[in-house]
């Protein structure tokens, strides 16, 4: 039915019974106009009645009509002796309170179907049809007071109904931008895509009620969980994978900094429980370690290194008679003694094939022990001081490494 058909016929009368005939004299000469008698006091019940009606209508709406000024207006005649003016004034004040009352009543019928609306354009459609049938015919043929009272029931819910969908549809859209994430990063979720998907289907598919959206709402609060019990257990292996490639020799230079600026943020997020926040930086930790990789590709190979010098004759020996063997290369580490070539370049390669081999035997060891973490600080002391062109104290440094790791490996 439409809103201009609800609007038929007059607001219920708000004129108060008229008063009751007295069978005694009057007590003076008849007043001028009328004034005073039966008319007056018929003035006087139509002015409560225009106050009683305002300020009900300023509990409903601050911007609900004003009599006050045919109010003053009608006192000012009565107070004058024109009581039949006054009463004429009190009477059209009445009437224009009318209307203005049922315009005002639809004005919110009008808000409420409005929002009704809203709500199902993001997709949920509302029980409230017959509700807003009930409140279209109480403007027509309902007191003011109980239509008033009903027209409030209704917009404190659907208040509430508008606050709980819009809570639910943020839970919706968290759940699906982690389900989406974590789906192009390769984590099994579930079937959780499709779950989110059937929600969203019934509360579009039937006129939902108070109980569908608390049956919604903890639905997508099971999605969202479960994402957060399968998404971090994924992302700690993957970051510890990149860890490891971190600590690689070759991973140096600013796009190396930028990953492990990344890598770091991912796992602050990761422990503060923000998963969104942990996802997206490790979805940009993947492209910048892509990058890096081509990056190290690119680079030109080492230089291979100088032969060695032609052997001279030791002090003590005949010319031409052998030099004493040179120790083997473990005697040499734990002695101190290194066994580099003097050019740099040479050096450098030594030192960095050195430094990679040191790195392959501390993977073999629990990440989680106590060598694992002395040994990757010692590699890290090692290439800072290969960045430095240090090679003596690199040298040093990755001797030490080999002593520490000759301790901590298992008896063959």
């Amino acid at each position: 039915m439409a809103l201009g058909e609800r609007l038929d016929g007059p607001l219920a009368a708000t004129d108060p019974p008229p008063p009751e005939e007295s069978n005694e004299a009057p007590m003076g000469p008849e007043a001028p106009d009328g004034a005073g008698g039966a008319e007056g006091e018929v003035n006087t019940a139509i002015a409560r009645a225009l106050q009683e009606r305002m300020e009900l209508l300023w509990t409903f709406d601050r911007d609900a009509p004003d009599a006050t000024g045919a109010l003053c207006e009608a006192a000012l005649n009565e107070a004058s002796g024109r009581v039949t003016d006054a009463q004429q004034i009190l009477r059209s004040a009445q009437s224009h309170l009318d209307r203005e009352t049922e315009e005002l009543l639809a004005r919110h019928l009008s808000s409420l179907e409005a929002r009704g609306k809203a709500l199902e354009a993001t997709g949920l459609r509302l029980a409230m049809e017959d509700e807003l049938g009930g409140l279209a015919e109480s403007i027509v043929a309902g007191d003011p007071a109980s239509s008033i009272a009903a027209f409030l029931a209704a917009e404190r819910r659907m208040d509430g109904v508008e606050a709980h969908w819009r809570g639910l549809q943020a839970l919706l859209a968290q759940a699906a931008t982690l389900t989406s994430e974590a789906t192009d990063l390769g984590i099994d979720v579930g079937d959780n895509g499709r779950r989110l998907e059937e929600i969203r289907r019934k509360l579009s598919a039937v006129a939902a009620n108070d109980h569908d959206l608390d049956v919604a709402a903890q639905a997508a609060a099971e999605a969202l969980m479960q994402l957060h019990e399968a998404i971090p257990p994924a992302l700690e292996a993957e970051l510890q994978r990149h860890a490891g490639a971190l600590e690689e020799p070759a991973s140096t230079g600013g796009r190396a900094q930028s990953a492990r600026r990344l890598h770091s943020q991912a796992v602050g997020h990761l422990k503060s429980g923000r998963l969104q926040d942990a996802v997206q930086s490790v979805r940009e930790l993947r492209e910048e370690l892509k990058e890096l990789a081509a990056e190290v590709a690119a680079r030109p190979p080492p230089e291979p290194p100088a032969p060695p010098a032609p052997a001279t004759p030791v002090a003590g020996t005949s010319e031409g008679a052998p030099a004493a063997a040179a120790p083997p290369p473990a005697a040499a580490a734990s002695a101190g003694v290194s066994s580099l070539p003097a050019d740099d370049a040479a050096m450098l390669a030594a030192l960095t094939k050195k430094a990679r081999t040191l790195a392959v035997r501390i993977r073999g060891l629990p990440s989680d022990s106590a060598e694992a973490q002395t040994a990757a600080r010692a590699i890290h002391e090692a290439t800072d001081l290969l960045r430095g062109r240090r090679y003596g104290e690199a040298d040093a440094a990755l001797t030490r490494l080999m002593r520490l790791l000759a301790g901590s490996e298992p008896p063959t």
